[in-house]
């Protein structure tokens, strides 16, 4: 009897660390949508509310990621997202040469009008001058980052697949 119990403690132990491995937590229902308004109250914005904001001064880049990029000549620009804030926005991860970079985020809503947001970036802009990402878009929004460099004549665009 004593066997089985521990067999059943080991088992259970082996589950919650395979759990806790994977980033799996027991939670209660509704936690996650308590936990994303949460985080969104603490962003300052969410979703459509986010729209032409800025994500750096509203707290959404502290946990974006990067779900898309594009490199254009020895530029590299990145479509972020903050799942906190539910919103999109392109940004600048490497400058290369030349005199300066411009991207777009081209967002299309489902019940509104296109926008297109712009960044600019020099190699000539002395180090926390000017900013190196779009404003943002909403995370339900279909987005795509385009870029040119602007040392190129004609100045093709480039663009990343619509997200």
């Amino acid at each position: 009897m004593i066997a089985v119990i521990r067999r059943k403690v080991v088992a259970a132990l082996a589950a919650t660390a395979a759990l806790g491995t994977l980033g799996v937590a027991a939670t209660p229902a509704g936690a996650t949508e308590q936990s994303i308004a949460t985080r969104a109250a603490a962003a300052g914005c969410f979703d459509g509310g986010c729209t032409g904001k800025d994500p750096q001064a509203l707290g959404c880049a502290a946990d974006a990621v990067t779900v898309e990029q594009i490199f254009v000549w020895d530029n590299v620009w990145d479509l972020r997202y903050s799942r906190a804030c539910n919103a999109h926005w392109g940004r600048l991860s490497k400058l290369g040469g030349g005199s300066g970079s411009t991207t777009n985020l081209d967002g299309a809503p489902p019940d509104r009008p296109g926008y297109t947001f712009t960044a600019w970036a020099t190699n000539y802009t002395p180090p926390g001058m000017g900013k190196t990402w779009t404003a943002m878009g909403a995370g339900r929004d279909s987005v795509r980052v385009c870029a040119h460099v602007d040392y190129v004549r004609p100045t093709p665009w480039y663009c990343t697949k619509w997200y």
